[in-house]
């Protein structure tokens, strides 16, 4: 079999740490291309850039990683890799990560970690979006043992396994791993979406004169253990497969009887 080739992409910019951390995970099972925002864009979701030029620019990323910096979002990353940067042959994965802080529930809408990943599997190329709640090592624990290494190393894990076992060309893990040093994470689960509460508002800002968005999201009273942001609360690592179809089926059948006909005319 052929070495795999590896997408490398995220939403905290080219020049974040977990980029690299994850390039380098990877580079002992494949090849690796790493296009990347030329700075952060969280919050950009599924975004793409269109009626403007996008920059592109090839930088060196670290020792023996090299990246292209695109100024666009997450998505168009991810959609001008696979469409302009890969004639010798389409990625086997799309990765994107590793993310500082996670992206539970309804919250991934708003992901742009999440938004790299689906631009993948929209494109046909299966994906993994990986997201760490704990960044920093505690006093005394060392580089190698740390949650960021621990996280990319848990990714090249996955992807090795996703490529063993295959996954469909349009599908996508959403991986968040718990606020917890890894010594004391509880194992992985394979859990469904869960959904939010929002109790945000906007609050003007005295130095701009503009808005902030401010306040919590808290999740639902729903005490399912399989849902993702119970998993995380219970020092499991997520794995949450996700596909394209937003359709909602019970809601179809229950329009067959509103009767629509008549509304051109009412």
């Amino acid at each position: 079999m052929n070495r795999p080739l590896f997408l490398v992409s995220n939403d905290d910019g080219v020049h974040a740490e977990g980029l690299p951390a994850l390039a380098r995970e990877l580079m002992p099972l494949g090849g690796v291309l790493v296009c990347a925002p030329t700075s952060e864009r969280s919050g950009a979701g599924h975004s793409i850039t269109i009626g403007r030029p996008i920059l592109v620019e090839r930088i060196s990323l670290a020792p023996g990683i090299e990246a292209w910096a695109v100024e666009g979002s997450p998505a168009d990353c991810v959609k001008f890799a696979l469409s302009n940067l890969c004639d010798a042959g389409r990625p086997d994965l799309v990765l994107s990560g590793v993310n500082r802080g996670l992206n539970l529930s309804t919250h991934i809408f708003y992901s742009g970690t999440v938004g790299a990943a689906l631009e993948g599997a929209m494109m046909g190329v299966p994906a993994i979006a990986v997201s760490l709640g704990r960044y920093g090592n505690p006093p005394g624990e060392s580089a190698e043992d740390g949650s960021l290494e621990f996280a990319a190393r848990l990714a090249a894990r996955l992807a090795r396994t996703a490529l063993e076992r295959g996954m469909p060309p349009d599908a996508c893990l959403n991986v968040n791993i718990p606020d917890l040093p890894p010594a004391e994470l509880r194992g992985i689960k394979i859990t469904r979406q869960g959904r939010f509460g929002f109790r945000t508002r906007y609050e003007p800002d005295a130095e701009t004169g503009g808005w902030l968005l401010r306040g919590p999201m808290s999740d639902t009273d729903d005490d399912d253990p399989l849902l993702d942001h119970r998993a995380v609360r219970d020092g499991f690592v997520s794995v949450t497969p996700l596909d394209l179809d937003l359709n909602d089926a019970a809601l179809f059948d229950r329009m067959r009887d509103w009767e629509l006909d008549g509304l051109p005319e009412g």
